[in-house]
């Protein structure tokens, strides 16, 4: 059973890294607030947006790697092809980061 456990762990974690899946981090962090924090030590360049209530929905840009949606309690990670790329809550979301890949020669 301890094998079985570690080993859905791994393939967790393996799916969550190449983007098939990320789920809500609730209880939020607060470095999940910053661009830095998705930047991820240079690999993307993050700007963020704050919005005015009302805003439920959003998608990821043309180009994008992917966006960060905070919602209430809830940061959500989107990416292009899962979802359309589209973040739909009953929330009203507070920001949206973007984050772009950085292309190197």
């Amino acid at each position: 059973m301890r094998t079985f456990r570690r080993s859905a762990a791994t393939i967790g974690l393996a799916i969550a890294i190449a983007g098939v899946a990320t789920p809500a981090f609730a209880g939020v962090d607060p470095a999940l607030n910053h661009e830095s924090y998705w930047e991820q030590n240079g690999l993307y360049t993050c700007t963020k947006v704050e919005l005015t209530d009302g805003t439920t929905t959003a998608s990821v840009p043309a180009g994008a790697a992917f966006i960060v949606v905070k919602a209430g309690t809830e940061v959500t990670q989107v990416w292009p092809g899962i979802y359309g790329g589209v973040y739909s809550g009953d929330k009203d979301i507070s920001f949206i980061i973007t984050c772009w890949p950085i292309y190197h020669s």
